[in-house]
């Protein structure tokens, strides 16, 4: 009887264990995608900023044609084409805005260690102009020439950086939490 019980008390220690192990590979998972969203989001930056300025732009000579080439029939098709088109330029400026916000909390920060260093990183990779079309090897070359510094160190700083600007985009999601 003993030895039914104790068998029990080790599937369930094992079934237990396997169960802790597994939520803690699926918080990993969940904050690998928020690194990997937070890179893809700084990635594109300047893309947002392009694209908001082409809505922007263009966006009232769109609705127009639009409005001219409608008939009442096709009214309610015309007035989703333009909600739509109205709806991407407002979700891009809202993610540019936010961008943009962590970025400059991530800045204030920096400077307050003394490490501006590692927030120009940032910047110079993501967020500048010259840079746009260049691949992130030739980037993080470029940038390491501008910072005086080795391209290791460009990276470490660039890996840091994008760690604390997902917290900074994500909340408490983008930490990384051991329950």
């Amino acid at each position: 009887m003993e030895t039914a019980l104790d068998i029990k008390q080790v599937l369930r220690e094992a079934a237990l264990e396997a169960l802790k192990e597994y939520r803690k590979e699926e918080r990993e998972k969940v904050r690998k995608g928020r690194l990997r969203n937070t890179r893809l989001l700084m990635d594109n930056y300047l893309e947002f900023v392009d694209h908001y300025d082409n809505i922007k732009s263009s966006a009232n000579e769109v609705i127009e044609d639009i409005e001219e080439g409608l008939d009442f029939d096709n009214a309610n098709m015309g007035d989703i084409i333009i909600q739509s088109i109205k709806r991407t330029k407002v979700r891009t400026k809202i993610m540019i805005r936010h961008i943009e916000t962590v970025v400059d909390l991530l800045k204030k920060d920096m400077e307050a260690k003394n490490e501006s260093e590692k927030y120009k990183v940032i910047e110079l990779l993501y967020m500048d102009e010259s840079k746009k079309n260049m691949k992130f090897n030739k980037k993080v070359e470029e940038v390491a020439s501008e910072l005086n510094c080795g391209e290791s160190t460009v990276r470490r700083y660039n890996t840091e950086m994008i760690d604390k600007l997902a917290i900074k985009l994500f909340g408490v999601d983008g930490l990384k939490l051991e329950l």
